[in-house]
């Protein structure tokens, strides 16, 4: 039986991160901690994937309040590890 890798919005990831630090995490927080790992860059106004990123996460289409559409990063639980030292 494989395990299936879950992916989570920075908001998620700050929720998780909350409950194992017990400090309150933003998503923007999270961003920003992605961005000093490397993992994430801005182009514009939007958060994409570096390289090394790119395996950690996945991009995926989404629609929002007033049909807003455009794409979403997801990260992999395995980001919660990697960031919870950096709170």
């Amino acid at each position: 039986m494989t395990v299936q890798t879950q992916f989570l919005t920075p908001t998620e990831i700050g929720r998780e991160l909350e409950k194992l630090t017990g400090k309150k995490v933003s998503a923007i927080k999270v961003n920003q901690l992605l961005q000093e790992i490397q993992l994430q860059h801005k182009i514009g106004n939007v958060w994409e994937p570096t390289i090394l990123g790119k395996e950690l996460s996945v991009i995926l289409p989404y629609t929002g309040k007033n049909n807003h559409c455009g794409f979403q990063v997801k990260w992999s639980t395995d980001i919660i590890d990697l960031l919870k030292n950096k709170i």
